[in-house]
């Protein structure tokens, strides 16, 4: 892991949304910059992340199935 702080640039994702995403993985981060982080989750139905306690923003966009925090 890098001592250095994460670069300040803009990050492109195509597709992100464009279909239901399929990473093998509970968690998965994509892009850590130098005030956000893109993190891909997929949750199995009837799944529950459990609490989280966030010190910035937080966005949340669903590609397939529905929620309720």
């Amino acid at each position: 892991m890098s001592s250095q702080p994460p670069k300040h640039e803009m990050v492109y994702f195509p597709g992100l949304t464009s279909e239901v995403r399929a990473f093998g993985q509970f968690r998965k981060v994509l892009h850590t910059g130098l005030y956000s982080q893109l993190v891909s989750m997929e949750i199995p139905v009837g799944g529950d992340i459990g609490d989280e306690v966030h010190t910035v923003d937080q966005v949340l966009i669903f590609t397939s199935g529905e929620d309720r925090s």
